[in-house]
Formats: C-alpha cells, sequence, structure tokens
C-alpha cells in the first residue's frame, strides 16, 4: 500500500481518501480538522493540509457542503494558504453549497513570485529574442572602506528630547546654529525641526552644550543628532529660479537636493543646477533642474545630499552602472537604502555616489560588492526576464511587483561564474536593452522594478499549478495566486474585489461567475483566458500583461486592453449604465500600449459607449530638439501636479499621437502620429527618440497644453458587430485597421432632424476616401442638405500646424443635397485628397490641404431641416491614413 508522510507519521491513501481517475492523491478537510460549519476557523485545518503536502506529488483537496472559515494571522509562510503544493487542486461540492470566507482583507491562494527587496535582481547586458542564454553585469570585487554624506552635517552632536527641548550633552563636530533644521539616524527628530534663537524658553545653548528649542515637538533618547547641510529660506518662480532670501546655517552647493517646507517641487530629487547672483553658497538666486508647475512662496528649505561610498576601487565602473553591496553594517535607514542594486556616479578615484534622494544613516563597518552572482540563480531554479519599466518614482521605490512591459519566465538550464553567463530551457521570445532607462533601485523591503534589461530570481513558491473548482470564493479584498498557472472553474466569486491576476504564466477561469465583481488585473501575466461564465468590471491597467482571450463570456464593462485582447462571442451589457458610460474601452488604460485588440461577433448593448483607454502625458516641463524629447528624471514622482512616470505611456517601438489641448480659438484635437524608437536616460534626462524630426508641434491648438497619447489600438479587428452606434461604426472596416481610421454610418432624418447628438466618430489622420451615399432622397417640398455635423465643419490640423475647418460654413449650407434621387444622378459621393466625384447641385465638397489631419469630431452629423413626415437616409463611410511610421 502507497505511504505518504504526513507531518512525522505515516498516512495509508485509504485513510486519506485514495487515489482519483487523475491518479492525484485525493483528501478532505477533514482529514485535517477542518468544520466549514461557518462558525469554526478552519485556517489550523487549511495550513495542516499544505504542511502535509509539500512538494510535487499531484493532490486534490476535497471541501465539504458548507463555508470554510478562513482567517490566517500573522505574516510570512502562514499567509500563503497553499503556497508550496506544487500541483494541486482545490474541490468543492458546487458553488451553491460550498464555500471559502473570510471577514477582512485579501487572501493568498498561491506561492510566492518576485521577492519584495532589491536583493534577487541582476542586470544584463542586451539581450535578442532568440537568444539562450544572458550575461549578467558584474564588476571587480570591492570592498567598502567609508561611506558618507557628499555634503557633510553642519554640527554632528549627542543629545536627546523631551517634547519641544533637547538636551545636547556633547558635540563631536560644528557649531549649532539658530534656524539650522536637524536630524538624526535612529528616531524621528520630527519635520523640518528648526533649533530656535538661543534663550527662547529658557533654554541654555548657545552652540555647544547646553539645551536649545525646537519648533516641533519631537522626544527621543540620547543618539547621534546632526544639522542639515544647509538651512535656508528661499521662493521659486515657475521659471525653476529660486530666490534665497536668508541661509540660517550651511551653505548651498550646485548639485545639492533641495526639499521646500510644506513641498511645491515637482519631485523627489530637484536639485541646484548653477547659481545665477549674489554671493557663493549665500543669498541670491539659483537656477534648479525642475521648474514647479506653480510659484512656491517664500519658505524654509533644507538642502541635503547622498550617501557617498569609498570603495577599494572602481575599476571597472563607469556613471551610471549598478553595483551590489551587501554586509554593510550601519545605523538609521542606511542599510535599506543601499544595501542592494544602486545606480552609482563614480565621482574620482574610489568615490561613488549611490543615488537616493537623502542621506540618513551613518556608516559602521564591514560591506562588500561587485564579483559573480550566477549563484543567485542554480540551475533548476526559476526566473524572470524583463525589461523597460512602466511604472516607477525616480530615487524612490515605488509599487509592487514590478511593471514591466516585456517580461517571460524561464527556468535555469546552465549558469557559467567565469563569464556570469546564465541560460535557459528554451529561447527568449522578446528583445532586452541594457540601456533602457532605470528610476530606482528598490532597497532591503522594496522591489527593484528593473527598468534596463533585468533579470529577477523568482521564489520557489511560484513554481505552482493550481485547479480551483466547484465552490464560491467570498473575500472582501482581492485574492491572489502567484505561481505559474492556475484556473478557477466553476467558481463563484462574491464582494467587489475578487480574483486579481499577478505574476501567471497563464491565468484560467472556465464558466466562472464573477458578475458581482470590480476587477484591476495586476502585472506579469503572461495570458489570461476567460471560457464562459460572468464578468462585472475589469480595468486593465497596463500592459504588463501579454494576453486576455475571452469566448462565450457575459461582460458588464471593460475597461483597457493588455499587449493583445481577443473577444470572442462575448457581449458586453451594461444595465443601470447610462447613455455617456464608456462601457468598453479600449487600449492601455494607465501604463505602457496595446497592440492589437480584436472582437468577434462583437456585441456591445445599450445604454453605454465604446471608446479608446489612456490618457495624455503632459509635456509641460519637457523639451524637443532634433526629434528627440527630453524629460527630467526628477519629475517621475508622486509629487502633485506630476504624472508619475513620465514615460509610463511612452514604450518603444510604438505609437504615439500628439494631442493640443485647443485655446486661442481653437479646439482640442489629436495631432500626427509619430513612433517611439527608443528610450535611454543619464543620471539627469530620460531620452525619447522619436521619428519626428524637430521639435515639437506648435501653434494656438497647443496654447493650453501639448502632450502625448498611447494609440489605443494600431490593429484593430471588429467582427458582426451589434448594439451601440459606436460599436457598430467598426463594421465592413479591414481586419488590423488602426482604431480611429475606419468607420461606417448611417444617418436617418426625422422630427428632430436639427438636434441630432449621437452617432459621432471620431477620425484620427489624413483623409484616405469618405464617400456618402444618399440611399433614401427627400421627397418632401423644400431643400434640404447633410452635413458633417451640426456646426457644419470639423476641425483638422494643417502641416504647419494651423487648425483649419473642413464642411462648410454653416450647417444650413449642406455637404450633400439630399433632394436628389439615386436616379437623377444623386447617389454616391466620392472624396479623395485629389477632389470630389459624383458631386451634385447643391453638393459642397472639397479636399482638405495635403497633409492635413483629423484628430476627432467634435459634434455629430446633422440634417439641415426636421423632416416629421419622411425618413430620408445617408450612409457614410470614412477612411484615413493614420501614416504610422514602420
Amino acid at each position: 500500500m502507497l505511504l505518504l508522510l504526513h507531518g512525522s507519521v505515516y498516512a495509508a491513501v485509504g485513510t486519506l481518501g485514495g487515489l482519483g481517475a487523475d491518479n492525484r492523491v485525493q483528501v478532505s478537510l477533514s482529514t485535517y480538522g477542518g468544520v466549514c460549519d461557518g462558525v469554526t476557523d478552519d485556517t489550523a485545518a487549511f495550513l495542516a493540509f499544505k504542511a502535509a503536502f509539500q512538494g510535487t506529488a499531484p493532490v486534490q483537496l476535497n471541501l465539504p457542503a458548507g463555508t470554510c472559515l478562513i482567517n490566517p494571522a500573522g505574516s510570512g509562510d502562514n499567509q500563503l494558504i497553499f503556497g508550496g503544493v506544487a500541483d494541486l487542486v482545490v474541490a468543492g461540492t458546487g458553488a451553491a453549497t460550498t464555500s471559502i470566507k473570510r471577514a477582512s482583507g485579501a487572501l493568498m491562494i498561491g506561492g510566492r513570485g518576485q521577492v519584495q527587496d532589491n536583493a534577487h535582481s541582476l542586470r544584463t547586458d542586451d539581450a535578442n529574442a532568440g537568444d539562450s542564454c544572458v550575461i549578467i553585469k558584474t564588476a571587480s570585487a570591492v570592498t567598502v572602506s567609508a561611506i558618507g554624506n557628499n555634503l557633510p552635517a553642519r554640527a554632528t552632536f549627542t543629545a536627546s528630547s523631551s517634547t519641544t527641548t533637547m538636551t545636547v550633552t556633547a558635540v563631536a563636530s560644528g557649531t549649532i546654529l539658530p534656524g539650522a533644521i536637524i536630524g538624526n539616524q535612529d528616531s524621528s527628530t520630527g519635520s523640518f525641526n528648526t533649533i530656535q534663537p538661543y534663550g527662547t524658553a529658557g533654554t541654555t545653548g548657545v552652540g555647544g552644550t547646553g539645551t536649545y528649542a525646537l519648533s516641533v515637538s519631537a522626544t527621543f533618547s540620547s543618539q547621534t543628532v546632526v544639522t542639515k547641510p544647509a538651512s535656508f529660506t528661499a521662493s521659486v518662480a515657475t521659471t525653476g529660479v529660486m530666490t534665497v532670501s536668508a541661509v540660517q546655517d550651511g551653505a548651498l552647493a550646485v548639485g545639492m537636493w533641495v526639499y521646500p517646507n510644506g513641498g511645491g517641487l515637482q519631485g523627489n530629487a530637484v536639485s541646484i543646477q548653477s547659481q545665477l547672483t549674489g554671493s557663493a553658497g549665500g543669498t541670491g538666486t539659483y537656477q534648479l533642474d525642475v521648474p514647479p508647475l506653480s510659484t512656491v512662496s517664500s519658505r524654509q528649505f533644507q538642502g541635503n545630499g547622498q550617501p557617498r561610498v569609498t570603495l577599494n576601487s572602481t575599476a571597472g565602473l563607469t556613471s551610471g552602472d549598478t553595483l551590489y553591496l551587501t554586509g554593510i553594517t550601519s545605523r538609521g535607514l542606511l542599510a535599506q537604502r543601499t544595501n542592494g542594486l544602486r545606480w552609482i556616479k563614480v565621482i574620482n578615484g574610489t568615490q561613488i555616489d549611490i543615488f537616493q534622494s537623502d542621506y540618513d544613516g551613518s556608516y559602521t563597518s564591514g560591506g562588500t560588492g561587485g564579483g559573480d552572482r550566477t549563484s543567485l540563480t542554480p540551475v533548476g531554479s526559476k526566473v524572470m526576464m524583463t525589461g523597460y519599466v512602466l511604472q516607477a518614482y525616480w530615487a524612490g521605490p515605488y509599487g509592487f511587483p514590478s511593471n514591466n512591459h516585456w517580461f517571460e519566465f524561464k527556468t535555469v538550464a546552465s549558469t557559467n561564474s567565469g563569464t556570469h553567463q546564465v541560460c535557459f530551457d528554451t529561447p527568449l521570445a522578446n528583445s532586452y536593452k541594457a540601456a533602457w532607462p532605470q528610476y530606482n533601485t528598490g532597497n532591503l523591503f522594496e522591489v527593484d522594478p528593473g527598468g534596463p534589461a533585468t533579470l529577477y530570481a523568482l521564489d520557489p513558491l511560484w513554481e505552482q499549478t493550481a485547479v480551483f473548482k466547484d465552490f464560491t470564493l467570498d473575500i472582501p479584498g482581492q485574492t491572489y495566486f502567484n505561481g505559474r498557472s492556475v484556473t478557477f472553474e466553476n467558481i463563484k466569486m462574491a464582494g467587489v474585489n475578487c480574483v486579481a491576476p499577478t505574476q501567471n504564466e497563464t491565468h484560467n477561469w472556465i464558466n466562472v461567475d464573477a458578475s458581482t465583481c470590480t476587477i484591476e488585473t495586476d502585472k506579469l501575466v503572461g495570458k489570461w483566458n476567460i471560457t464562459g461564465g460572468l464578468v462585472g468590471r475589469v480595468h486593465v491597467q497596463s500592459s504588463s500583461m501579454d494576453e486576455i482571450n475571452l469566448s462565450g463570456t457575459s461582460i458588464r464593462s471593460w475597461q483597457g486592453s493588455p499587449k493583445k485582447l481577443t473577444l470572442t462571442n462575448s457581449p458586453i451589457s451594461c444595465p443601470g449604465c447610462i447613455s455617456t458610460d464608456a462601457i468598453f474601452k479600449i487600449g492601455t488604460d494607465s501604463y505602457g500600449a496595446s497592440d492589437e485588440t480584436i472582437c468577434t461577433n462583437c456585441s456591445v448593448s445599450s445604454p453605454g459607449v465604446v471608446t479608446r483607454a489612456g490618457d495624455t502625458a503632459p509635456a509641460t516641463l519637457w523639451t524637443m530638439s532634433g526629434g528627440v524629447i527630453t524629460i527630467p528624471n526628477a519629475i517621475s514622482t508622486g509629487a502633485v501636479g506630476a504624472f508619475e512616470t513620465q514615460t509610463r505611456y511612452i514604450v518603444p517601438g510604438k505609437y504615439m499621437f500628439w494631442a493640443g489641448s485647443g485655446g486661442g480659438g481653437t479646439t482640442a484635437q489629436a495631432g500626427r502620429s509619430f513612433k517611439v524608437v527608443d528610450v535611454t536616460q543619464d543620471l539627469v534626462n530620460t531620452y525619447v527618440q522619436t521619428s519626428e524630426a524637430g521639435g515639437f508641434p506648435t501653434g494656438a491648438w497647443t496654447t493650453n497644453g501639448l502632450g502625448v497619447t498611447p494609440h489605443p489600438a494600431p490593429k484593430l479587428t471588429i467582427t458582426n458587430p451589434t448594439g451601440v452606434n459606436s460599436i457598430t461604426l467598426f463594421g465592413g472596416c479591414a481586419a488590423q485597421s488602426p482604431m480611429f481610421s475606419c468607420a461606417n454610418l448611417t444617418y436617418t432624418g426625422g422630427a428632430a432632424g436639427t438636434t441630432v447628438s449621437t452617432n459621432v466618430p471620431t477620425m484620427w489622420g489624413e483623409l484616405d476616401t469618405f464617400t456618402f451615399t444618399n440611399n433614401v432622397p427627400y421627397t418632401n417640398t423644400g431643400s434640404l442638405n447633410w452635413s458633417i455635423t451640426q456646426f457644419g465643419q470639423i476641425k483638422m490640423l494643417r502641416t504647419d500646424n494651423v487648425q483649419v475647418d473642413f464642411g462648410t460654413a454653416t450647417s444650413s449650407g449642406g455637404m450633400i443635397n439630399m433632394k436628389l434621387p439615386a436616379s437623377a444622378g444623386g447617389g454616391t459621393r466620392t472624396l479623395t485628397p485629389s477632389g470630389a466625384t459624383g458631386t451634385q447641385v447643391g453638393d459642397t465638397l472639397t479636399a482638405p490641404s495635403a497633409g492635413a489631419v483629423f484628430g476627432g469630431f467634435n459634434a455629430a452629423p446633422i440634417f439641415s431641416a426636421n423632416t416629421p413626415s419622411d425618413s430620408p437616409q445617408v450612409t457614410v463611410t470614412l477612411r484615413t491614413n493614420q501614416n504610422l511610421p514602420p
């Protein structure tokens, strides 16, 4: 009889439940004490099962009828209910009879993927699609001999504090001055806590030992305290010119990072670029590298430096490299900020700056770096190759897991410590560049987000395949499964947050009822396949998801696309929505760029509209010359007014459109298309190489702002569309046409002919061919014309960036004379860049100037009069050429 190890004793298969038809061990939760009565906490039973089946043996856990309560306590492995059970099926008796329920919070039902630190990532050289190996970037082995601030503290002393009185017992260096801002390594001193004038509230200190009054209440025990490298009063204009009116302590310096009390600057690392006027380091004016969006009024500032490391050697290191440091013994936050991959700046000899936006620790001893690190990826281990980060703050960790446009999961086949080579079980599908931007490198507690070609060593628990079927999953927060493959089959997802796909090679739903859910997809997912079932609202936030495929699924609302979205026989219907609600949004919504959307037998029911996802990245703080957009690194931040990662929609090889916000007598519209050729970076700026030749587009149409917007679908295929006009207009468009390059619409007059406000197509690009067919002529008395908008014209942008009208001067003028029947030659009119053919008396059809582009229609077409007694009809086909660069 087959025996299985259960804890420290052997349990017979017969006791556990035997083998299923698929040779999978069958066990019941009741074997481990599970009750599932909706009252008893069954967490211990789930964890006991997990402990019994760590490893690769296929096992099925059968849940009884009832409600299994699960509320894991603590952290770590206890939160991973099934972590380490590598080949798992969890089955209930049916969604109506069995449920897993948690009282509050999220639930982790898989293992782990990325490790949330910066010790498990390796930068690599360029790697090309088809390569089976990568070379890990490495530097010669080094030892750390010292770490200090590149702008030393003004005073260092030993002190304790009770509320607003600080007692200094020893001064190691410097003089404690009124107006100086204090900091320390071991506890919080309070934000912008400033030494008050000597003698305030009876204090005794006059620069040395004694008592000092503080501006902010702070209580801490005796420890080392410092005053910041510079404390001063200043204001900042929107030009980035900082006017310093007083310096309380220290001296300002080029390269110093400055921080205003109360905020107002754009970024974590705004620094002094140059001094314009005044005495060196004192009062006067200074140019900052990133201007604020609005004026920063006069207030207190502090100037600070960053960690500077002295190594035994910097041989082989250049500015912008990464270096892994470990074994540092330090105080405060320095270990958190420096132990791991760092973007360094070689200063001279053996000194480097470790790029972080603050210095708040002191080096004690130890520290090594460089050398081979292929031991991080032993043969058989699971890794993830990534490139191009979409979500990261400059100089500060943000987001987990990482949000990389390109990624793929691999198994390590071999390593070579001499050549620093790691080889995989299968060739790479994508190409990865070492020169892509890097915004930060994480810390001990936050993931290195990557950006340049980066290989991550995954947690061994990621190697897991699981099927969950035939029960209700009732979890208030999101449910996550980190692992290679997961399938949910005949599952009812109760609540709102439900399951969020994340860190999976494949993620499958089969006949899942998620009708009440509002699902925000996460990142690093290869394929999400949904077959049958019901889905509520889905928000696809990032192109860090390769494919989503739906077949036979009923959808309430779908917002956004991964790289490729395919819907087959999957109707979208949103009862309770209103006519202006976007219930089908095509294109990446928040991060990255989509490639293709396919919708077969595409039904989108009223109410609601189909539109594009995504937003416009403002170019307010950017510059452009010679086709290269220059973006200061420091404005990629979460600061108020900033657009987070400035390149969040800008992806190498993808298509963008210029977007003008109008003003100056013009309307907002999209401009011409361009291609992102490449994106690189240095320690100051990010550089976007485009297919353009010169600088930013100009003209009145950019008065209220210029930005860039990603193309929602360079390839769009809509087959057999039914429902709302905003989906049926794609009927008859060629497969893989760019979105907004094709529309087919029919307009019928009636009692409200002059107030038509629906069927507004969006068209981008140059005129290719427009046709207007008078299907049903107007037969009553009087004249009747049809115009392309109720205002008589739509806006176009000429090649000289002047916005002009396309159409007629007024709606009453008309583009098409609806009076002439087809028998009188009044059928189809065709307009191309060469001119109009088939025109009749009363028509006004004029080709726009060469190269002019449409950028969105501002109103619906209209008939010139009400026609209550008959229904004249015109069919319009619109085709544009978006000139997407090769």
